[in-house]
């Protein structure tokens, strides 16, 4: 007899462990076993079925006083149209923060070689870190300690000499010891 026709005592025998659950195969509604500790449920859209999944990306260990990434903002941006003048493409706003100093870390790549393309920091839209200059077109990782203040915004701003061509910025984090706050990452 199919499970969805069966009663919930027949359907207790099919949930035979804690932590499985009921999900809809194509025919009928069947058993997920439970997953391995810290793993979430990944839908993998219509007309698959559910899986348990590891969770990918940056996991913080909150013991205080222990140097680690303390926001990550990881996404691939480019300026679309390509850009001469310095466009922002990553922000990280900083609010509540106890800490103001931080080491900034971003990478930078240029679509062709050969050409000059620019990053730099900006905090609340103004001029604050290092120009930084690439010409290759692989990643380039770049690091600067700077203060900010409570509410600050820490941007990543970039251009290209050349008006198609353009450049690209990834990785954008904030890395120093865990205090207390509230930090936000957009674009």
């Amino acid at each position: 007899m199919p499970l969805g026709t069966k009663k919930s005592t027949e359907i207790k025998d099919v949930l035979t462990t804690q932590g499985d659950i009921l999900i809809r195969n194509a025919t009928e509604p069947t058993r997920l076993g439970a997953g391995t500790s810290g793993q979430f449920l990944k839908t993998q859209g219509a007309g698959a079925n559910p899986t348990w999944a590891d969770v990918a990306g940056v996991v913080l260990d909150l013991k205080q006083g222990v140097t680690r990434i303390l926001c990550a903002n990881d996404t691939e941006r480019a300026p679309d149209p390509a850009s001469i003048v310095y466009t922002k493409l990553k922000e990280i706003t900083l609010e509540n923060w106890a800490k103001t100093k931080f080491t900034t870390y971003f990478e930078l790549k240029g679509k062709s070689p050969g050409s000059n393309y620019y990053g730099r920091v900006y905090k609340n839209g103004v001029p604050f870190g290092t120009e930084r200059i690439v010409t290759d077109t692989t990643y380039t990782a770049f690091t600067e300690d700077l203060d900010f203040s409570d509410g600050s915004t820490y941007e990543i701003w970039c251009k290209s000499t050349l008006t198609y061509l353009s450049v690209f910025v990834r990785n954008q984090r904030i890395i120093g010891e865990i205090k207390a706050g509230v930090i936000t990452a957009g674009y």
